[in-house]
């Protein structure tokens, strides 16, 4: 069995703590992020994943096997 890809929408506080586990974790892949704000693409170059600004268009091109949304309440 292949490991879970695994996206994020929203790379806030909270959303680059469960990017930071999910790529800690050894049976999880972290395929992208989602998010608007104009740092979220320097954040995902850094951490070498994909980018997208359209969480709807980032779900369609990974195809992720789960999605973690960190966004406030």
């Amino acid at each position: 069995m292949s490991a879970p890809k695994i996206v994020i929408i929203g790379t806030g506080l909270i959303g680059r703590e469960h990017c930071a586990l999910v790529q800690k974790h050894p049976h999880a892949i972290l395929v992208g992020i989602a998010d608007l704000s104009p740092s979220a693409k320097d954040y995902a170059d850094k951490i070498d994943v994909a980018y997208y600004s359209d969480y709807q268009k980032l779900i369609e091109v990974t195809q992720p096997d789960g999605v973690i949304i960190a966004l406030p309440n």
